[in-house]
């Protein structure tokens, strides 16, 4: 967009959502808000971002807040809850009072959290509300250039992981992640043979 940085860009669109946000907060406990202090805010909101800071979802939980914090005319306070691709934050994301004051970044790892792992404590269909769609998060492979320079696409890429079974690790943001299932879906081709490695975030 000429004029206007990206950061501006993100944050002006991200501005336009902060309507469903509280429409939604509205939704959920607003009642109960008007009648016990008044208007809906009138104090700090959390939303809890399921990874640790410095990532993706991090960073676009931070511009939202920003952005919803000067529309709402209240702080939105970040809160980190990394662990089991989102389900811990999900699990006590569950619990808090539906009064419109908690929210939650739900991405696809945290969506998908019930399919990798026992006793999550919660299901993304029935226990949560889409509000608003925040962003969008394109995949990208990369390898280490020095470790391997021959690598110039995907096609080599896969070509060498193939020809050399069990040497080569891949990496993603977590169980479930986008990441993970795209090139699970690729190793399910028989594109290749590398195994995942999960990080929290």
């Amino acid at each position: 967009m000429a004029g206007i940085t990206k950061r501006q860009a993100l944050a002006k669109g991200m501005a336009l959502g902060a309507i469903g946000v509280a429409a939604f907060a509205s939704l959920c406990g607003a009642a109960q808000a008007n009648t016990d202090t008044g208007a809906w805010p009138d104090r700090p909101i959390r939303l809890v971002v399921p990874f640790p800071p410095g990532g993706p979802t991090d960073g676009a939980a931070r511009v939202y807040a920003e952005a919803l914090a000067r529309q709402l005319g209240q702080p939105v306070v970040i809160e980190n809850k990394p662990g089991a691709s989102g389900a811990v934050a999900a699990g006590q994301f569950r619990t808090a009072a539906p009064d419109g004051y908690t929210l939650m970044m739900m991405v696809t790892p945290t969506i998908m959290a019930p399919h990798f792992f026992k006793n999550v404590k919660f299901h993304p269909a029935t226990d949560f509300a889409s509000v608003t769609k925040i962003y969008d998060l394109p995949n990208v492979i990369a390898v280490n250039a020095q470790s391997l320079p021959k690598m110039t696409d995907l096609k080599s890429l896969f070509q060498y992981a193939k020809a050399q079974p069990a040497t080569l690790d891949y990496t993603s943001s977590g169980a479930g992640s986008s990441g993970h299932l795209s090139m699970e879906l690729m190793k399910s081709a028989k594109l290749h043979t590398m195994q995942h490695v999960a990080y929290k975030g």
